[in-house]
């Protein structure tokens, strides 16, 4: 697993001020486990820490014959 920030989110923004920066990444998961339970707990602990986030890509890699998925996140920094 890669846990990555990579710049930031949507602003957060109010009477056209910047009041929050809101940091955004991914978490990217590589595993050959066809529904690896991995999946789920990665997602119930980024609802735990109330974390923003969607699974953005699930790829099969033919190289590495891995099963590769992609979470987009953002937490207010």
């Amino acid at each position: 697993m890669v846990w990555a920030e990579d710049g930031e989110g949507e602003e957060l923004a109010a009477d056209n001020q910047k009041v929050g920066q809101v940091l955004s990444g991914t978490i990217d998961f590589f595993t050959r486990t066809e529904n690896d339970p991995a999946i789920v707990e990665i997602q119930t602990a980024l609802e735990n820490a109330e974390i923003s986030y969607y699974l953005n890509s699930v790829q099969y890699e033919e190289e590495t014959r891995y099963i590769h998925y992609e979470w987009r996140w953002e937490v207010v920094g």
